[in-house]
């Protein structure tokens, strides 16, 4: 069973080799996932929603806490918990992070929003305008100290003209 190094296979396939250096051993399911996750987390074009799901999978298959998640792959127990925390986005914001149009650090400052209209309307908004998690961060700030609620389409970031939506 290949644990790793798929693509590096399939590149050796195509470049018509026979034969290839490997690394034969024996693994339990455990350390297979452990591997492959590993190994897929290294893709340069992994999305948070994709890294998020394989935490998510690792973390409920094999029983690892968040903490272990953490030692295990070398990132902080706080990076796996909110990579985890964009699974529950809505499914609209979701795909927009997994065909690149945002990014997890885009969306990650509204995970507090509790309304899916709202983290919907803000992703949009921060695809259509390129916001970086700085303003969305000031925006969510303004929203907490009730200055703003609604991010009204085609108005530029701009305090003075966020208008409170009292429907």
């Amino acid at each position: 069973e290949l644990i790793a190094g798929e693509r590096r296979l399939r590149a050796a396939s195509l470049a018509g080799l026979t034969v290839i250096p490997a690394i034969v051993r024996e693994y339990t399911d455990k350390q297979s996932a452990e591997i492959a996750l590993i190994e897929n987390l290294q893709r340069e074009n992994l999305t948070s929603i994709e890294e998020g799901q394989a935490y998510d999978r690792l973390m409920k298959e094999y029983g690892y806490t968040q903490e272990q998640m953490a030692q295990t792959i070398g990132k902080s127990r706080s990076y796996i918990a909110n990579t985890v925390r964009l699974l529950a986005l809505p499914e609209e914001v979701q795909e927009l992070i997994l065909v690149h149009k945002v990014t997890g650090g885009q969306v990650r400052p509204f995970l507090s929003l509790t309304s899916v209209a709202e983290q919907i309307q803000l992703a949009r908004k921060i695809e259509k305008e390129c916001l970086s998690a700085r303003q969305v961060e000031e925006i969510i700030r303004l929203e907490k100290q009730n200055k703003i609620f609604v991010i009204r389409p085609n108005v530029p970031l701009n305090i003075g003209r966020l208008e409170r939506d009292e429907t």
